[in-house]
């Protein structure tokens, strides 16, 4: 029986172990529901930026192509994939930087908080979806998941989609529509919501999908895709 105990207490540790790492990075709820994932995945475009205190809406890039943009630690710049490359694009206006090529990474979700060149992915690799990428090694480590614990599979769909979360702010996205001559236009807006404040809408993508959100680290800054 001593046996038995043990080895559920050293399961369970493993366990919290596997969450508190994942949960050093950025823009990931501690308790996910059950949330959809990414299998039908979200378009590439132009990365946008809005400042959250004035509303103001800016375009940082004009070659489309761009996927899953997240801010690098201060609020200077956005990395985002396009196609298998790793881009550096700066928020003040300047020119976007191709950074090396990655192959099999599917999405960025977000920087270590203890660790400014390290980022956490999903790829490819469906028994090795999350992935820790350096970017001053140039190069990736799987993170441990077990498809067969409920609680890593909750996970995995709650960063396969689109919602962020980021203490008490919520960055998701959702389908509106409105019926013109040609029949009902359906897109997609990002909106924002707070414990303690009703939703807001953050974009106004008006036909055009906006999605793929992420939220820099002062809080002040939301990045996402328009296509």
């Amino acid at each position: 029986m001593a046996l038995v105990v043990s080895l559920v207490v050293a399961h369970a540790a493993s366990a919290e172990s596997w969450l508190d790492r994942v949960l050093q990075f950025t823009g990931i709820a501690a308790s996910p529901g059950a949330m959809k994932g990414d299998s039908d995945a979200p378009p590439a475009g132009d990365v946008w930026i809005t400042d959250l205190a004035s509303g103001g809406a800016r375009r940082l890039t004009r070659d489309h192509g761009y996927r899953w943009p997240v801010f690098m630690p201060g609020d200077g710049a956005v990395l985002a994939l396009r196609e298998e490359q790793l881009v550096r694009i700066p928020v003040d206006g300047g020119a976007p930087s191709p950074l090396f090529q990655v192959t099999g990474i599917r999405k960025l979700i977000g920087f270590d908080r203890q660790d400014p060149y390290s980022v956490l992915v999903l790829t490819v690799d469906r028994g090795r979806p999350m992935q820790v990428l350096s970017l001053n090694r140039r190069s990736s480590e799987p993170l441990p998941y077990d498809a067969q614990d409920a609680s890593e599979r909750r996970l995995l769909r709650h960063l396969e989609g689109e919602e962020r979360v980021y203490g008490d702010v919520r960055l998701y996205v959702r389908e509106e529509s409105r019926e013109d001559l040609e029949g009902v236009r359906k897109w997609t807006e990002v909106y924002m919501s707070r414990a303690d404040a009703a939703p807001r809408k953050i974009t106004a993508c008006e036909g055009n999908d906006c999605g793929q959100p992420s939220l820099s680290p002062s809080g002040g800054l939301v990045a996402y895709v328009r296509n």
